[in-house]
């Protein structure tokens, strides 16, 4: 089928959004680079990586599941139901933000020193982890998504990052340290947070949403088929998928030391800008996909999707044969000669971020065709043969292998995934036909 307007103009905002976003993180963590020794901003690096993980395995990642039933409400134009959702998301967002958290905080003084951060960085960390608080981003996304606010889905990334450049360079040209710099990254993300939120409240409130808080989020929740396991088993899925994501930084800082984090964390921020084309594809075909599935067009739900990630993948190759050649002076140029040592890694990190663009469609569709269990064992297998990979390659190759692992598991996840999308389109179909026979 053909991608419509409405979907290439909200891709189109993200994008924009995104790619500010990314050059501009791009460009705070180069002048962190530039401002401390690799050590102590690989012990940073660390810092964050722990955050980020304790906070995606135990605050609830809500959004795609929030965008089907939102969608969906709205489509049918049930106003009462909308509202109910979205106070069930702030209240499930806000309560598992405040237990990653905690959990975050009480348990940086007894794992911190595996991971490289011990002694007086601890008392740092733990107030880093302080912003997963303002960390209640599932429902806000998925209320901006439904009424095509797509813009500001992008632009509080750009805040955030526009104010690490702005205290970065500050905090440079004071001679501070890298727990200023450690600062200045944490009040960024809780101001944009904050922003976002109080952004969505307004978005609600103009588009006449019933009252929130006098919603009755139980009987929606009750009402909606899967709710429940939807959420945890998309939960357990990001949960899972952080062993990779932020879980190679800590394994590269425990085993090869902070300086090995930086140089990953280097790599996988010039890396992660790929990831600025597929995202963002994700994100605006969630709630056309859920619209399919009410529609009961469920092949079409395929062929969107499919070709949605093909101009992903046609994308992310052309880039990634760009850094075959240039990655040794791009990293050079931006960060210092210490850093020519990522190349290697980064150009696998890209192929890898290039087979990760072919299933770009996959959560939204899965959760969609009420697979999201399948798309947690998609994750699940990947991860395991990642971590395979690491043991096997960590040794001989050091962060190559960490490389190659993420290559594994991108091209497991997604084989898997598009093979049970397709098994259960094939299904439905089926009874559909038995039905009408």
């Amino acid at each position: 089928m053909r991608i419509d307007r409405s979907l290439l103009v909200g891709w189109s905002k993200l994008v924009s959004g995104n790619v500010a976003a990314g050059v501009l993180r791009l460009i705070g963590f180069v002048i962190a680079a530039q401002a401390l020794d690799i050590a102590a901003l690989g012990v940073i690096v660390l810092i964050e990586a722990y955050v980020r993980f304790v906070d995606g395995v135990f605050n609830f990642q809500s959004v795609n599941v929030l965008t089907r039933f939102l969608a969906e409400a709205k489509h049918q134009k049930d106003s009462l139901r909308f509202s109910g959702f979205v106070k069930a998301g702030f209240v499930i967002d806000g309560v598992t933000a405040c237990v990653a958290c905690a959990i975050a905080v009480a348990s940086l003084p007894l794992v911190g020193p595996h991971v490289g951060v011990s002694g007086e960085w601890i008392g740092l960390a733990m107030a880093y982890a302080l912003v997963i608080l303002t960390r209640i981003l599932g429902v806000t996304e998925a209320v901006l998504r439904c009424f095509d606010k797509f813009w500001a889905i992008g632009l509080r990334g750009t805040i955030s990052a526009f104010l690490v450049v702005a205290g970065s360079l500050v905090a440079w040209s004071m001679n501070a340290g890298a727990a200023a710099f450690l600062a200045v990254w944490m009040i960024a993300e809780v101001i944009a947070n904050v922003i976002f939120a109080a952004w969505t409240v307004a978005v609600l409130r103009r588009n006449g949403a019933a009252d929130i808080w006098r919603a009755d989020a139980r009987k929606e929740i009750r009402a909606a088929p899967g709710f429940w396991s939807m959420l945890w088993q998309t939960n357990a899925t990001f949960g899972v998928r952080l062993f990779s994501q932020e879980g190679d930084v800590l394994i590269a800082g425990a085993l090869l030391g902070p300086a090995a984090a930086a140089l990953l964390r280097a790599a996988k921020n010039l890396a992660s800008m790929l990831g600025q084309l597929g995202r963002p594809l994700q994100q605006v075909a969630s709630a056309p996909i859920a619209i399919l599935w009410a529609e009961k067009n469920y092949r079409r739900i395929l062929s969107y999707s499919g070709e949605l990630s093909l101009y992903a993948v046609l994308g992310g190759g052309v880039i990634t044969l760009f850094f075959v050649v240039f990655a040794k002076p791009t990293l050079s140029i931006l960060f210092g000669a210490d850093f020519v040592a990522a190349s290697a890694v980064l150009v696998l990190l890209l192929f890898a971020r290039s087979i990760y663009l072919s299933g770009v469609a996959l959560l939204p569709t899965m959760i969609t065709l009420e697979i999201s269990d399948r798309f947690l064992l998609s994750v699940i297998i990947a991860t395991a043969m990642f971590y395979i990979a690491i043991a096997t390659l960590i040794g001989p190759l050091g962060l190559v292998g960490i490389g190659v692992a993420h290559v594994v598991f991108d091209a497991v996840w997604a084989a898997t995934g598009w093979f049970w999308s397709f098994r259960k389109v094939l299904r439905l179909e089926q009874a559909r036909s038995g039905v009408a026979a």
